[in-house]
């Protein structure tokens, strides 16, 4: 069976955020080809700016499991 990872770096884009991870939620996926899929943010603003976003969407989603937030806030997708 396999697990599908989504990692979501972002920087500044709390609106563009919200929408993309209610996208995800409503995503129907054929559990006979994917088993699992975790969600993971990270945020490169030193203000966190998606965290709020996040927290708000997990309090209002609390059936959403394997969403996970985390902050980086060194800039790039190489770091």
């Amino acid at each position: 069976m396999n697990k599908v990872v989504i990692a979501i770096p972002t920087y500044k884009r709390p609106e563009m955020l919200r929408k993309l991870l209610l996208s995800l939620r409503d995503c129907r996926i054929e559990k006979s080809i994917i088993a699992d899929v975790k969600v993971i943010v990270v945020d490169n603003d030193v203000d966190k700016t998606a965290e709020s976003v996040m927290l708000t969407f997990l309090k209002e989603n609390q059936e959403v499991k394997n969403f996970e937030y985390h902050s980086y806030t060194q800039k790039g997708l190489s770091n």
